[in-house]
């Protein structure tokens, strides 16, 4: 008997890897960025004028400010690459963080 529950235990164990490991190999293969657009935070003391120009030297327009959290939605102008403007981003030591603007969905 205690042979038989251990087996069971075993492919249960064994189909949970498998459903969960293609779930989420199906959510990676949805996930991805919205083209030129990314999400900018500067250090606090950084003036408004100062993140203005920051952009313009990049090669990027303020799309949105979100105030709550402090980061600025942008969008790259055209012939701008967006790992090129993040690696600029990266390194201004005003710059907090950069990452793209990501889309995620939820599989059915």
């Amino acid at each position: 008997m205690k042979i038989s529950y251990a087996c069971v235990a075993i492919l249960c164990l064994t189909i949970s890897c498998i459903v969960f490991s293609s779930a989420e190999a199906e959510t990676k293969s949805h996930d991805s960025t919205v083209a030129g657009e990314l999400l900018v935070k500067f250090k606090p003391h950084i003036t408004a004028d100062a993140r203005a120009e920051i952009h313009r030297v990049i090669g990027a327009e303020l799309i949105k400010r979100f105030r709550s959290i402090k980061v600025d939605h942008i969008k790259l102008k055209a012939g701008i690459l967006p790992q090129s403007a993040i690696e600029q981003y990266r390194s201004n030591p005003n710059v907090e963080y950069v990452e793209s603007v990501g889309i995620v969905s939820i599989p059915k």
